[in-house]
């Protein structure tokens, strides 16, 4: 019998764990890529996608992430934002399937923006 895929039969495979900080993101690709974004305990809370370095910025001075919790974040280069796209809609899926909780997609909702407290995370658009 196979053995199973190194990465736990993922059809992806993402960077280590690295600290959110401006040492690691001033090193994070200036590509295409999805970002993965999670606590200290290393458990995913967000997706996103598009220029890597970029999205790493955006989310390292936003309050909604600190309040949150993020402290870490993986990476999956891409050479193209629309094969970004693609990946990151798979990523958010598995990911959401094996932890069993909900993980944003682009970014978390502004507190008290009357967000159903059911659905609290944005899914992504359908293509």
């Amino acid at each position: 019998m196979a053995s199973p895929p190194a990465n736990g039969g993922r059809r992806w495979s993402a960077s280590p764990w690295l600290t959110l900080s401006y040492a690691e993101i001033v090193h994070s690709p200036d590509t295409y890529g999805v970002v993965i974004l999670g606590d200290k305990d290393r458990d995913p809370l967000l997706v996103a996608h598009g220029v890597i370095r970029e999205q790493l910025w955006r989310v390292h001075g936003s309050p909604r992430s600190a309040a949150h919790g993020m402290e870490l974040f993986r990476y999956i280069e891409t050479v193209v934002d629309r094969e970004a796209e693609r990946l990151a809609r798979i990523v958010l899926d598995e990911l959401t399937k094996s932890t069993g909780h909900p993980i944003a997609w682009e970014d978390f909702p502004a507190p008290l923006s009357g967000a159903s407290t059911s659905e609290p995370f944005a899914q992504p658009p359908d293509s």
